[in-house]
């Protein structure tokens, strides 16, 4: 009975201070004291009129779709809670697309822990919806939960267009080798998620090799300086790959230059599937037609003279190429001529290319 009362004096002073708005009350750890439903709502209402709580601790407390709905209710008006923990309650399907939901409209959560409850990829699904919309969540932990590959093959869309989630827990579930892979196929074209736990799944002798590459690709998140510098990485790891094609840098190489707008970021973009004489001349030479008119017009656009060069010597055809519109008609070799970072060397091997069509050039000119 004495314990009673103390779990409910404790809720009540909790309740007490988020109605005053008490400025120092920040952050409030109910962790493992049994409110269930019943208790969650009462403290719910609180959080509707509360404007100072940056952290609430709801863990082990038998909370289920009931009082999570609740909750959830109160994170559409809250906007000062940036941290709530749930794990190891009850969630199901049900409650976690209700706290979703909630998501699409809170913009002031940045971790959402709910490690541990009764959840597969329905609910992981309307998560993933979330995803698409939400933009202050940088941390999300589903551990522990009935999560597989189709679940997360749903989460995965979902990180291919959202750009604030930095921290993603999948440990302990059931994700195999077409949900890792799934994964490591995403990460490439993600450049936000710097820390993956997968910890627990089991994805087969197939499956470690994307696992493999998963860690790759997390590393260079983390550790790149920017996002286009980690998308030229991902484009060199690729090309250097066994378990990859030329194709498959390249296509990922088009996707980064559609991607980064600025000269110096396409610049790096381009350096790295064509720039460097390590391997430029040797991509150049298995592109298609198609695709050699699209690197070359980037290449033109923001002068990344390595990258040209290496077209032109894989492509001497490409020497007559003129657009009238996007380079002023001019040739390749003056066009070469007029970026600042051309090698002198490389100027004149472009020239000797074609020298017909340069003294032609030269006496249009």
């Amino acid at each position: 009975m004495s314990c009673g009362v103390a779990q409910e004096t404790t809720l009540d002073r909790a309740v007490r201070r988020l109605r005053e708005n008490d400025s120092s009350f920040t952050r409030l750890n109910l962790w493992n004291k049994r409110i269930g439903d019943e208790g969650v709502s009462v403290l719910a209402d609180a959080l509707r009129v509360n404007t100072s709580l940056k952290v609430l601790v709801l863990g082990g407390n038998s909370i289920g779709d009931e009082g999570v709905s609740v909750l959830a209710d109160a994170l559409r008006v809250n906007t000062s809670l940036e941290k709530l923990h749930l794990s190891g309650n009850s969630i199901s399907d049900e409650g976690v697309s209700v706290l979703a939901d909630a998501l699409t409209v809170n913009t002031s959560l940045t971790k959402l822990d709910l490690w541990g409850n009764n959840f597969g990829d329905e609910g992981v699904s309307v998560l993933a919806d979330a995803l698409w919309v939400n933009t202050s969540l940088e941390a999300l932990y589903l551990n522990g939960n009935s999560i597989s590959d189709g679940g997360v093959s749903i989460l995965a869309d979902a990180l291919r267009v959202n750009t604030s989630l930095e921290e993603l827990g999948l440990a302990d579930n059931s994700i195999g080798e077409e949900g890792v892979s799934v994964l490591a196929d995403v990460l490439t074209v993600n450049t936000s998620l710097t820390k993956l736990d997968l910890w627990g799944n089991n994805f087969g002798d197939e499956g470690e090799v994307f696992e493999s590459r998963v860690d790759e690709l997390i590393e260079i998140n983390r550790d790149a300086k920017s996002p286009h510098k980690a998308f030229g990485q991902k484009v060199e790891l690729i090309l250097d790959s066994e378990h990859d094609t030329i194709e498959d840098a390249m296509s990922l190489a088009l996707t980064g230059l559609e991607r980064f707008s600025e000269s110096d970021e396409r610049w790096d973009m381009l350096g790295a599937v064509l720039g460097w004489r390590k391997h430029g001349r040797d991509v150049a030479k298995a592109l298609d037609l198609t695709t050699v008119l699209d690197m070359y017009r980037h290449a033109s656009e923001c002068g990344a003279s390595p990258a040209l060069v290496n077209l032109l010597r894989a492509q001497p055809s490409l020497c007559e190429h003129r657009d009238e519109e996007e380079q002023g008609g001019l040739y390749p070799f003056m066009l070469l001529a007029t970026m600042p970072t051309a090698e002198v060397g490389d100027v004149f091997e472009v020239l000797l290319m074609k020298p017909d069509l340069v003294a032609s050039a030269i006496t249009m000119t």
